[in-house]
């Protein structure tokens, strides 16, 4: 049977069920309209069973009484986030939700358009420690007074590695496809295909544009243009962007295709520079075939720059909202690469690298976003862990090189500036609680 309208919500429910009946894991149903999640089929349900997710909403502000979509804005939103990512991918997509539990979701298209999603999870990827608790209380100043709940709630939630979430959400990726049409999943699978050659062609345009220097292409004014939209400045946004669309116009001179293919190469140098400092234009604009088919209807000149204004002020009207949503994702992708590594010698390029952004701008979001350094989140986790290490009784030099410092003298330093104690004096207390206990 296919997924075909909302009369078939029964069965897509008995489907969900089967999944959570065979892994082990929940999934939630959400039909979305016009960009905005309208209902969750298990919402209520779920919430009632993770008692964790239930006090993250009654501690929301928003008002919203409807018991069939999330009340809380930041988790609503990263869902969305999520969906979109997935639409755009034509796969699953694994993301962290605002408290760093872990979801995948997948798309499910009707008559060519994504009309639900399927949401796998909450789960948990590392063990609940004291670094994770402050974590979580971090995201909501709400939940301080409440550590003891928080603590006793997260409990509820599987830990899970990091093979098997990709095993589960691509197990879940199967189901959804075996619920849509021939012609819907084939438009699922061409989104995934111009999306990896987009990527390609990006690349490539702007390794062209660097290298050769007959095409005297005004990098300068892309890059006032990118800063421009970064600040939400509409006015001189538009004037620069005029001023890059003139010298395109002057300058070409192979007919009004190709002056359309100047603008394609525009727009994915918009993207590519946004979604380096933490944005996401690719979901904004919609860079899909339906994207494309709308510039190859275009036919004038004047019609095109309208057009392309229009993108430029919605990206400016959306972008804080998604950037903020990915930029959380992000940085729980980095802290969890940090606490799968830590022992290693990790760098922050290497973590940058790991999630798609240069050093300087995670170093600036992991002030922003987490409230410390990276040096010092990569120390905390470094020191949590030998925590562990010293309650079963290996020695300090022991413990120093297998979470990561180089020597003892300089984990002793670090241990009691975080600590406020020696790390052998804080061995000693262990023995002696035990001792007693």
């Amino acid at each position: 049977m296919k997924f075909k309208s909302d009369k078939d919500e029964k069965y897509l429910k008995e489907i969900i069920n089967d999944y959570t009946s065979t892994s082990g894991m929940n999934v939630n149903a959400c039909k979305i309209d016009n960009s905005e999640i309208v209902k969750c089929i298990k919402c209520s349900e779920l919430r009632k069973e993770y008692k964790f997710c239930n006090l993250v909403h009654e501690l929301s502000s928003t008002e919203n009484n409807n018991k069939d979509i999330c009340t809380n804005d930041d988790c609503k939103n990263t869902c969305l986030y999520g969906s979109l990512q997935a639409e755009k991918l034509g796969k699953e997509y694994i993301y962290f939700c605002p408290f760093g539990l872990v979801k995948w979701t997948v798309p499910i298209l009707v008559d060519g358009e994504m009309n639900y999603f399927l949401s796998g999870g909450p789960v948990l990827m590392h063990s609940i420690d004291d670094l994770l608790i402050e974590d979580v209380i971090s995201k909501n100043k709400k939940l301080e007074p409440k550590v003891d709940e928080v603590k006793k709630y997260l409990q509820e939630f599987e830990v899970v590695n990091t093979k098997r979430v990709r095993h589960l959400a691509r197990v879940l990726r199967m189901l959804a496809e075996s619920l849509m049409t021939d012609e819907n999943l084939r438009r699922v699978r061409e989104k995934m295909k111009i999306n990896e050659d987009n990527a390609a062609v990006a690349e490539f345009v702007g390794d062209f544009k660097e290298k050769n220097d007959e095409y005297l292409y005004p990098l300068n004014k892309e890059k006032k243009l990118i800063s421009k939209i970064k600040i939400g400045d509409k006015d001189e946004s538009r004037k620069i962007l005029n001023e890059i669309l003139a010298y395109i116009y002057s300058k070409e001179n192979k007919g009004f295709q190709m002056t359309k293919v100047r603008i394609i190469e525009l727009i994915g140098v918009l993207s590519r520079t946004a979604v380096d400092v933490g944005a996401d234009l690719e979901i904004i604009f919609g860079l899909e075939y339906e994207y494309l088919e709308k510039i190859n209807q275009v036919k004038q000149i004047d019609k095109l720059s309208i057009w392309l204004t229009k993108i430029v002020e919605r990206f400016i009207e959306c972008t804080i909202s998604i950037k903020n949503v990915k930029n959380r994702d992000l940085i729980y992708k980095s802290m969890d690469y940090i606490r799968n590594n830590y022992s290693n010698n990790i760098s922050l390029k290497e973590v940058a690298h790991q999630v798609g952004l240069s050093p300087n701008y995670l170093s600036s979001l992991f002030k922003e976003e987490v409230g410390m350094t990276y040096n010092t989140y990569l120390n905390r986790v470094r020191i949590e862990n030998s925590k562990n290490l010293l309650k079963k009784g290996y020695s300090l030099v022991k413990v120093a090189h297998m979470v990561g410092f180089n020597d003892q003298s300089y984990y002793s330093k670090v241990f009691k500036k975080i600590e406020k104690t020696s790390p052998g004096k804080w061995q000693t207390g262990q023995k002696i609680n035990i001792y007693r206990g």
